[in-house]
């Protein structure tokens, strides 16, 4: 009772909250809302739902409505409504309705005689609702009309149904508080959600340990398909979604590569995707490696990626991809999206399935991405790290061929522990929301600060102008002019200083604009010589650091007045940033750039690549100035060119690199911090070089690390190659890691530490992408937030809030539900019904052709079992002619599922597979069947003695057991009516037609098997 109380309470609760309702945009959906007249004293619950009848052409049933006067001081919980129905003979029947009654949350319906008696009975005579006919729904008391169209009820239930609370629902994220600055807020919640999914994952309390689970299970799955010589080269994890999700699933797919090499991975766009597939003529994918062919998506496991789970691509490849396969998941903001709805009707049975990631960060009003850039990449890894833990416990590290020790698992996974410090320290709030004092936020805003002086001074310049010319004009004293008087110069005469002073004026007046441009730089202390002109900033960092950067930057000026625009370009500066960019680079132009942390071994050519690219730009120059450089990174040098440096502290423990640079330089620490990139390259070449003077002499040596590295996994006698438990067990001894690579050192003495070093580069490149480069991205955000709230603020406070923007907003507002898309989804639709059908022919075909051999396989054991019998060999022939003449009948309509289905159940056991059999019996309306049967049909069963299946087969179970077989002539009359015994549920007898063109492919099988029996 007390639960139910409570439960009548949440009730109450979400009733009067706000609710959402999901149109069935694939299947075809319009809702149409009428808001209506408004009286007092209407109850604003959610009210009467049940859909109006306008016509009934099946039973000739006339229907109005009209509403029960209902006295509104007395007026109950649940509003009363009526229809009134009158039939052909005039008879009419009153069907009264009353809506939710939070008391019994019950809806009842009852059938009384228009004499109001107290009879009810079961509605029986009101027909169903054509689909193509529009249904009308009242809401709020009859406040709100609602006219739904809908083309396909099949998957729909009643609206209250549909209806999906926003309050009080424990599936669904609340709404964010309206704050003023939603950018500001989200960058300051970024360590608060990255503790949240880290302590999910740790301690099992989210839903994305269920659906990791399942993940783990379908990859592990795939490997050993691997293993046996099952796989059919299919792909083996596609990764698809748009903007934002898309970077950063590209560089989930390369680290997946880096550590699972075996592992076939993929990255697509979903436009791309849906272009293809998804169009009744598609659209060539010109310049890229990707056609219809180029795939095998067969069983593959897909994972989407899009924040608000309603992103129209991704939305409909989730719906496309299901013709291919079952296994699709998708990353999002909440369990409660449009393409989580699409993906929980994928559970066959009822079961339950888990497809559905969640970063946990819910709705996000603010258009530029920040949180929901950090969080989905944090759940990214939280997947890497299980999957590395996954294909170690399941002994698969071979077939997958698992690139890494266990120290680099502990290492990445305790770098993941440490990163929300260090993020801490950069946005300048705690993970409990709480602002704190941050050394590297400060510097980062101070950065974001100058920088906006330098797009802020063109308004500040006409304001300048605005004053001067103001004063001097009303005034009536000229600059010069005023002065030369005040000198005692009289202008009332026409002399010729007069003229000049004037001369001179007028050119200050005509040049005003850059006089007083001059003069504010020099104040403020900034470079003199930048051209006075729209500024341009250029991103350059890994692709999806670069990419992401640029995307939060352009929103956050996509409102601002042309006076105050900012132009942002990304590069890539370890690639094509100067052959993009530096041509472009003019006096006054900004580049920002962030920098791997080149001190460690495997990084330091990498930075050592941005150093360069950084330095060409900065060394184009005009009159003495050139472009205003900013590097972002973890390494204390600053280039010399470079205006700007930002370092972040990181808050990780040195590599074994560091720590042997540090020895050869007497211990002293500085010799790792102020080097550059250059010189750290340097060093580590003489490293090499030291350990490769008895390269000759150590190539045993050599060979044993590989057998280092592989035993490693599992009977390795080392510390590092064990358990977690074991390395906690030398923490807890006080032999903790001082550094990474400490075990690795101590117990591999064998081997030359300059040698090891090698060894971490696995580790130390999932440092840079997984860990150092997102720290890198939130200090862009926290910079770029502060440049772009300045500029904001500045037109709010010089126009007294008349010229005021919003920079969380922009014109093409694409943070809504249904994000516009390039690519059409109108045929999405018959798509998908059109490569469902053409994915159970390729696998009815598949498994008919597996039948066929099998069959032949089995003639020569058919006739020694009839000769063993005393039968005529004549009859131990003519049996398989008849079944394969009844396959070949069947064929002719394999275009039909049930018939397909049919001609499987039938012969299946017949021909000796009973296996095909039973796999044609779990074909669902998709053309999918259980998830072991992928290569069933490529890998046929072997040819051993069939085993009897009750009532169907006639053979013997083995050669050894004649006894079991019946007497001939009840053998020879199951044989010829055998066909006719099997029951065929729902399909008429098919006429025989000859096989389509396009269904004898490859045509000789079916020429095989007409010449065997030809030959029989």
């Amino acid at each position: 009772q007390e639960l139910d109380e409570a439960d009548d309470a949440t009730v109450e609760k979400q009733s009067r909250g706000p609710l959402r309702l999901d149109l069935d945009d694939l299947s075809g959906e319009v809702c149409l809302i009428d808001w209506g007249d408004s009286s007092a004293g209407v109850n604003s619950t959610v009210g009467f739902y049940e859909p109006k009848f306008d016509k009934a052409p099946s039973t000739g049933l006339e229907i109005s409505r009209h509403r029960d006067p209902v006295d509104q001081s007395s007026r109950s919980n649940a509003t009363k409504f009526s229809i009134d129905v009158v039939d052909k003979s005039g008879r009419s029947i009153d069907i009264s309705t009353r809506s939710i009654d939070r008391s019994t949350r019950s809806v009842d319906n009852s059938v009384r005689s228009k004499s109001r008696q107290k009879r009810y009975h079961e509605v029986t005579s009101v027909p169903k609702v054509d689909p193509a006919e529009m249904q009308e729904m009242m809401l709020l008391g009859g406040r709100i009309t609602v006219v739904l169209a809908q083309e396909d009820l099949k998957k729909l239930g009643t609206l209250r149904q549909r209806f999906v609370p926003l309050t009080f629902n424990p599936v669904v994220t609340p709404l964010p508080p309206k704050v003023p600055d939603p950018v500001g807020a989200d960058i300051a919640q970024i360590p608060m959600a990255l503790e949240k999914i880290q302590s999910e994952w740790r301690t099992g309390t989210s839903i994305n340990n269920l659906t990791m689970w399942w993940l783990g299970r379908d990859i592990a799955e795939r490997l050993k398909m691997k293993q046996d010589g099952k796989h059919d080269g299919s792909v083996d994890l596609l990764l698809t979604g748009c903007e934002v999700s898309l970077w950063l699933l590209e560089q989930f797919a390369s680290d997946l590569s880096q550590v699972f090499p075996n592992i076939n991975v993929k990255t697509l766009s979903a436009n791309k995707l849906l272009g293809l597939l998804g169009q009744e003529l598609p659209i060539p994918q010109t310049g890229h490696q990707f056609h219809e062919n180029s795939w095998n998506l067969n069983n593959s496991i897909v994972m989407i990626a899009s924040h608000s789970g309603g992103t129209f691509a991704p939305l409909a490849c989730s719906n496309l991809l299901q013709a291919y396969t079952k296994k699709i998941y998708v990353i999002s903001s909440e369990l409660d999206t449009q393409i989580g709805k699409q993906l929980r009707q994928l559970n066959p049975n009822g079961n339950f399935r888990s497809n559905i990631f969640s970063t946990g960060v819910g709705l996000r009003p603010a258009e530029p991405c920040s949180i929901s850039v950090a969080a989905m990449h944090q759940v990214l890894t939280q997947i890497l790290l299980q999957l590395m833990r996954k294909v170690q416990l399941e002994n698969l590290e071979e077939v997958s061929g698992g690139a890494y020790l266990v120290d680099d698992f502990f290492q990445l996974e305790e770098l993941n522990t440490n990163n929300i410090d260090a993020i801490e320290e950069i946005v300048g709030f705690n993970r409990r929301g709480e602002k704190i004092e941050s050394s590297n936020a400060n510097e980062l805003r101070g950065k974001g600060a100058y920088w906006a002086q330098h797009v802020l001074e063109t308004p500040i310049s006409w304001i300048m102008c605005f004053i001067y010319i103001c004063a001097t004009v009303v005034s009536g004293h000229p600059l010069v002019l005023g002065l030369a008087g005040a000198m005692g110069l009289d202008r009332s005469e026409t002399s010729n200083a007069v003229y000049a002073c004037a001369a001179v004026d007028a050119i200050i007046y005509v040049f005003c604009p850059q006089w007083c441009c001059f003069l504010l730089r020099l104040v403020q202390g900034r470079t003199l010589l930048h051209r006075m002109t729209g500024r341009t900033l250029v991103i350059g960092d890994i692709p999806w650091v670069s990419q992401c950067a640029e995307a939060f930057v352009s929103k956050l000026f996509a409102s601002s007045y042309s006076a105050t625009g900012l132009t942002v370009f990304s590069s890539n500066p370890g690639d094509h940033l100067v052959h993009r960019m530096t041509h472009r680079v003019v006096r006054g132009s900004l580049l920002a750039c962030g920098r791997p942390d080149g001190r460690l071994f495997a990084l330091t050519s990498a930075e050592n690549a941005v150093c360069l690219s950084v330095n060409q730009a900065s060394s184009i120059q005009n009159l003495g100035s050139t472009c205003e450089s900013l590097t972002i990174g973890h390494n204390d040098f600053k280039l010399p060119l470079s205006k700007h440096h930002v370092v972040l502290k990181g808050n990780r423990k040195h590599y074994l690199c560091e720590n042997l640079v540090t020895k050869r330089n007497g211990g002293n620490l500085k010799a790792i911090e102020n080097k550059s990139a250059a010189e750290l390259l340097e060093e580590y070449s003489n490293l090499r070089r030291q350990a490769g003077v008895l390269e000759h002499q150590v190539e045993d040596l050599g060979q044993g690390m590989t057998v280092f590295r592989r035993t490693n996994y599992t009977d390795t006698k080392h510390a590092i190659g064990l358990s977690a438990a074991q390395r906690e067990r030398l923490e807890m001894a006080g032999i903790g890691e001082q550094y990474y690579g400490q075990y690795l050192e101590k117990f591999a003495t064998s081997i030359p530490a300059e040698r090891l070093i090698e060894e971490q580069v696995v580790s130390m490149r999932l440092y840079e992408s997984r860990i150092a480069s997102l720290q890198r991205t939130v200090a862009f955000f926290v910079l770029g937030h502060e440049l772009g709230k300045r500029v904001q603020d500045f037109w709010v406070n010089v126009s007294f809030g008349f010229l005021g923007y919003d920079m969380s907003r922009t014109h093409s507002i694409m943070r809504i539900a249904t994000t516009a898309s390039p690519v059409s989804g109108s045929d999405v639709r018959d798509r998908t019904i059109e490569l469902a059908k053409a994915m159970r022919i390729r696998k009815g075909k598949a498994h008919l052709l597996a039948l066929v051999q099998n069959w032949k396989k089995h003639q020569d054991n058919i006739n020694n079992l009839s000769k063993q019998f005393g039968h005529d060999p004549a009859f131990a022939a003519q049996l398989p002619i008849v079944q394969a003449k009844k396959i070949r009948t069947e064929l002719s309509d394999i275009s039909e599922e049930s018939t397909m289905q049919t001609v499987l159940s039938n012969h299946g056991t017949q021909l000796g597979t009973p296996d095909l059999a039973s796999q044609a019996a779990t074909l669902d309306d998709t053309g999918h069947g259980s998830e072991s049967e992928g290569s069933s049909a490529r890998q046929p069963p072997s040819p051993l003695a069939p085993q009897p299946v009750s009532g169907a087969s006639p053979y013997p179970q083995a050669a050894s057991a004649p006894r079991q077989l019946q007497p001939p002539a009840t053998q020879q009359h199951q044989g010829v009516g055998l066909a006719a015994a099997q029951p065929v549920i729902g399909v008429a007898p098919q006429p025989f037609q000859p096989l389509a063109p396009q269904l004898l492919r490859p045509p000789s099988p079916a020429q095989d098997l007409h010449i065997q029996i030809s030959n029989s």
